[in-house]
Parts: C-alpha cells; structure tokens; sequence
C-alpha cells in the first residue's frame, strides 16, 4: 500500500491514501519504511522530530534520500539508541557521530 503525505491533497491511482502534514503522525503509525526525499526549507527543518519518530511502529525503518536537516538528528540517534524504531538508512547525515 501506497500512502504519501504532502502540503495539498493528491488524487491519483498511484497513491492509496494521503494525509495533509496534520496528520503525519497518524500517517507514520500505519507504516513500514519511511522515505524522506525532501528539500531544506523553514518549512521543513526538523519536520521528522521527536514527536513523528514515537509516533513510528517500533519495526519501522526510515530512509533519508533528502536533506539531512529534515530529520532531527538528536531526535532520530535517541530513537534508535532506545530501540523505538527498528533502524534508519541515510543518504545524508549532517554531523558524524562518533563512534
């Protein structure tokens, strides 16, 4: 199942569902894998924050193909050291951790 959240609604027989971004956290609960591709802007620094990544199933995977900044890498690191999420791929990462 396709389910994509985006600023204005989308009707197309590609997508099952979408959400308008009120309701990413009700969009995140019901999903597998994650896929940010989005670009920098105000609008979306930290948009993948704490709150989006508890409201992720603890098996759900996350893949950042986007900008780095989108997701809170304080945030996402907690998520991941806490085992609330069951991983993350990353294209991006904007401060390498030590190890």
């Amino acid at each position: 199942m396709t389910r994509l959240t985006n600023l204005s609604p989308i009707d197309s027989p590609l997508v099952d569902q979408s959400y308008g971004l009120s309701e990413l956290e009700m969009m995140l609960s019901q999903v597998d894998t994650l896929v940010v591709t989005l670009p920098l802007t105000p609008q979306t620094t930290s948009l993948v924050d704490t709150k989006a990544l508890m409201a992720m199933r603890r098996s759900a995977i996350l893949v950042n193909v986007g900008r780095g900044l989108v997701v809170d890498e304080q945030a996402l690191f907690e998520a991941l050291a806490a085992e609330h999420i069951g991983g993350s791929i990353l294209d991006t990462w904007y401060q390498y951790p030590s190890p």
